[in-house]
């Protein structure tokens, strides 16, 4: 039978090869006492660099938690220095996580990862925001007939639209001041 070469053999194929190494980081060895034992976090990085390379997966933070049989949050706390762990142990993490954001960003520069996929792993899992350029632009125009306005119309109407939280008896007082200058709302 002629192998199948069609795209979604080829998705498969690709789909085997993640559950694969996946099971591969699941199956590392561990070590209960990884949070001071900066040889067996070495170790854990090395290994899941190699089969990553091996079977062409992207490494995420994901898999040193899998790797290290511990929750995600179990490994951040680590990380950020929440949970006690030796300062080798810390490092180690912070710089496997460096790894792993710079291969999402150079994947999605040179295309190897789709690039709104990495764009939104780089902003949910390594703090990457866009930054809005604020543009001030002048309204002269208002509604459809682009009837030019005065700025200063413009901006009395919104000073007198606005609600200023005031005591009533502070509005009688006002009212009878406007009253005895003779200015009046009618």
């Amino acid at each position: 039978m002629a192998k199948d070469s069609t795209p979604v053999a080829e998705k498969r194929m690709a789909m085997s090869a993640t559950v694969i190494g996946m099971k591969q980081i699941t199956e590392l060895p561990k070590n209960e006492n990884w949070k001071h034992d900066p040889k067996h976090l070495r170790n854990c990085i090395s290994s899941i660099l190699d089969i990553c390379t091996k079977k062409g997966l992207i490494p995420t933070v994901n898999m040193m938690s899998m790797a290290l049989g511990v929750s995600k949050q179990t490994e951040y706390n680590v990380r950020t220095g929440v949970t006690g762990a030796s300062a080798e142990v810390v490092d180690l993490l912070n710089e496997y996580v460096r790894i792993c954001e710079n291969v999402m960003l150079q994947g999605t520069f040179d295309g190897t990862i789709n690039n709104i996929g990495g764009i939104f792993g780089l902003k949910s899992l390594y703090g990457y925001r866009d930054e809005p350029k604020e543009i001030i632009v002048q309204h002269q125009f208002n509604g459809l007939l682009g009837q030019r306005q005065d700025p200063e119309a413009i901006a009395e109407r919104y000073a007198e639209a606005v609600v200023i939280d005031v005591e009533p008896s502070e509005i009688r007082m006002l009212k009878q001041e406007e009253a005895a200058n003779g200015e009046s709302e009618d």
